[in-house]
């Protein structure tokens, strides 16, 4: 958008809560695939397990105390990260994490995106049980909704979870950006070497980190029940 980013511009990501998985894929091909614009400069606040390019446009932030605890990570947001940016004279807020909790100066806008559906997914949170990671689901699910309502632009990665959130409140801007397949998962018709890390004979491998709503039970259940012959080497 044109209207939303210039080439000589600062922009501050806050991506302190991509500490793996998707969020910090998301992160490291945005900054490998940035726009030849000598003027972007772009200070990332992120875990350290999170490797940023090689690029004089792109600096690491550090923060005043730790942030891994979601707790002190929100002080920070709340108390710190307004002054970075005032200093910084930030141009744009980038929260990927789909959070907003810090209010930004004025002249800078917010930026967020929509990731993670199972805050309003029914089915989802009703797999999960009772307890801590129920109440988290419950705030975040509220907490987002207030940032896409307020955030300058909200980037969504399919329309039918820009549908759901629109169903429910208006979004000032919002654009759609689908998520994209890396060369690496492109390999029908191809015939791939098999890994010398594996069994000789026929497995299955599946990756997850462990949550409740990912049915890992299932999964496995599910491929017992598959005829031998369908069974995947």
């Amino acid at each position: 958008d044109p209207g939303f980013v210039r080439a000589a511009m600062k922009l501050v990501i806050n991506a302190l809560s991509a500490r793996l998985g998707g969020g910090q894929t998301y992160l490291k091909n945005l900054l490998a695939h940035l726009p030849a614009a000598p003027d972007l400069d772009i200070v990332v606040y992120a875990p350290a397990s999170l490797h940023l390019p090689d690029d004089p446009r792109i600096r690491r932030g550090t923060t005043s105390w730790p942030t891994t605890n979601p707790i002190l990570r929100s002080v920070w947001e709340k108390l710190a990260l307004p002054r970075i940016l005032a200093r910084e004279r930030t141009d744009v807020l980038f929260c990927p994490g789909g959070l907003i909790s810090t209010r930004a100066p004025a002249g800078c806008r917010t930026a967020t995106m929509f990731r993670n559906m199972t805050p309003f997914d029914p089915r989802a949170r009703a797999a999960i049980p009772f307890g801590l990671q129920r109440v988290r689901n419950w705030l975040l699910e509220r907490l987002m909704l207030e940032s896409m309502a307020c955030a300058d632009l909200t980037i969504f990665i399919s329309d039918h979870a820009r549908g759901v959130i629109e169903a429910r409140i208006r979004v000032p801007h919002a654009i759609t950006i689908p998520h994209g397949i890396g060369e690496a998962f492109r390999t029908h018709g191809r015939a791939m070497p098999r890994p010398a890390s594996v069994p000789a004979g026929r497995y299955v491998l599946y990756v997850s980190k462990f949550e409740s709503y990912k049915h890992q039970e299932e999964v496995v259940r599910g491929f017992g029940r598959l005829p031998r012959e369908q069974r995947p080497e």
